[in-house]
């Protein structure tokens, strides 16, 4: 990622008034900013985002407009400090639908493979968690086949509005490690892999282990490129 001082040479280059900032651009050139958005680093996609919160109204509006910030809030903090292992960024200009990685914990199975997810946030986010979901091929006990993950954090119950994206990924990544059993494997998310895994550790994490190495013999652009 480029630093700041590319976004201040960018500035520079369309305008000599010091004065002028990029929100001036915004409003006097739209179409031109957007493209322009296109080519700079985050934090220019950031600086938009917050403009378009600009003027916002009550009621829904007003509601969104508070998705928003948080929004931009969660991607400044994984964005600047995210944690190691752990990637996301929104896809495209749209706030709501976000693209994330997770690499497999050190010292397990998942160790050397990328996890690709898609998250989705609803518009009274934070109040309500994201939808999540791996788009990578996976065995796990708490993931369906569709992908969705079953995790109480993602859950009404066991979610709190303090949790931000990195929290929610930081998460996913240890369920990997450290799978939630049931009682009955046929409550799970997978009953083949929470069966495999309560009784015969070793195959499960040859299934794993699989997986990993078939990313690695694809050589799996769409995952392994996935770092946004």
């Amino acid at each position: 990622m480029r630093d700041r001082s590319s976004v201040k040479r960018v500035h520079k280059h369309h305008t000599n008034d010091p004065s002028c900032d990029v929100a001036c651009l915004v409003h006097s050139f739209p179409c031109f900013c957007v493209l322009f958005l296109l080519f700079v680093p985050h934090q220019c996609f950031v600086v938009f985002c917050e403009l378009q919160l600009h003027g916002s109204g009550s009621g829904s509006g007003a509601m969104t407009s508070l998705a928003h910030r948080r929004l931009l809030r969660d991607f400044k903090q994984v964005t600047a400090n995210a944690p190691e292992g752990i990637s996301a960024s929104p896809v495209g200009d749209n706030l709501f639908k976000w693209t994330a990685i997770v690499l497999g914990p050190p010292d397990t199975p998942w160790e050397g493979g990328v996890w690709k997810l898609d998250m989705s946030f609803l518009p009274d986010y934070p109040q309500t968690p994201p939808v999540v979901r791996f788009c990578s091929e996976m065995f796990h006990p708490n993931v369906f086949q569709d992908g969705q993950i079953c995790l109480d954090l993602l859950r009404g119950p066991g979610w709190s509005p303090s949790y931000d994206v990195c929290a929610v990924l930081l998460a996913i990544q240890s369920l990997l490690a450290d799978p939630d059993t049931h009682a009955s494997p046929e409550g799970g998310a997978n009953p083949d892999a929470e069966s495999l895994f309560v009784r015969d550790r070793q195959s499960y994490n040859a299934r794993v282990k699989a997986l990993v190495d078939k990313q690695l013999d694809e050589d799996d652009i769409g995952c392994l490129s996935a770092v946004p």
